[in-house]
């Protein structure tokens, strides 16, 4: 019903911060640069910059890769290996949870929008499609915001990580610092809560703002129409020779779309009418 439309504005706004977040968030979860770390021996990283996502570690080399255009040396890293620290193990298991559960509040608020701009039988569905679509927005945010926390704190402590001589990676970098990956995470992460507090903020007017249904015509129980003094139609001032020489028997098209509108108009004010009366 459009007369609801007016109420979702901010929640429309809501579903689309929360759909880019989710967008980010996937891309935060691909990205390798988690950890920058910065290395002495050059020998083998030849940029002396090394990156620590929570899926592989890379590094630029032109030792242990020698083709000209390929010298990106990547060592995958799996959440069963002893050396895997804990915050990238949590992040390899909530950071998917919270891409899966922020569809499903995709899908919620695609529902709830729906019903707003396309119209409603009941209001209740409606109540339960906002919520859900908030409290999954709340759940995938945490989600992914608890190990990117971890893993920026892991960061600033300069922890330590004892990879395999595969890896080519020493256990501590001389220093390291917080790459994009956490921070397109971190905001992305913020920008589903945000959402998720747009959508459960939502309330549904107890008294809708709509036109008068009584206005320009007040309906009988029969169906029957009427209009008022104040907007009558002009009268006719066909003289009655005239009407002898009309033909007999034709239809009027104006008249039939007239009467077409005055039957839909008394059907969505009485709709109108019932959903008034469930939100009271």
């Amino acid at each position: 019903m459009s007369y609801l439309v007016h109420t979702a504005h901010l929640q429309f706004v809501g579903f689309w911060v929360g759909v880019l977040g989710w967008i980010l968030l996937a891309v935060a979860m691909g990205l390798v640069q988690w950890r920058v770390w910065y290395v002495a021996d050059m020998a083998t990283i030849t940029s002396g910059v090394a990156w620590v996502g929570i899926w592989r570690a890379c590094f630029l080399s032109r030792t242990l890769v020698t083709t000209e255009y390929n010298i990106l040396f990547c060592q995958g890293i799996r959440i069963s290996d002893t050396y895997t620290p804990a915050e990238i193990a949590m992040a390899q298991v909530l950071v998917p949870v919270a891409l899966l559960v922020g569809m499903g509040g995709n899908a919620s608020a695609v529902y709830a929008l729906r019903r707003i701009y396309f119209g409603l039988d009941h209001v209740k569905p409606l109540r339960m499609a906002f919520s859900m679509a908030g409290s999954l927005y709340l759940l995938a945010g945490t989600c992914s915001l608890l190990p990117l926390a971890w893993n920026m704190g892991s960061v600033v402590g300069n922890h330590t990580i004892n990879f395999p001589s595969d890896f080519h990676l020493p256990p501590a970098p001389v220093r390291q610092e917080v790459g994009p990956g956490i921070e397109v995470g971190i905001t992305a992460s913020l920008m589903v809560i945000i959402s998720g507090l747009i959508f459960l903020c939502y309330r549904i007017p107890r008294t809708l703002s709509e036109p008068s249904c009584s206005h320009p015509f007040s309906f009988s129980a029969s169906g029957n129409h009427t209009l008022h003094n104040d907007t009558a139609a002009p009268q006719s001032h066909t003289s009655a020779g005239n009407r002898q020489n009309l033909p007999q028997g034709l239809e009027n098209p104006a008249f039939e779309l007239h009467e077409s509108w005055l039957r839909w108009r008394q059907t969505d004010c009485v709709h109108r009418s019932s959903l008034l009366d469930l939100t009271q």
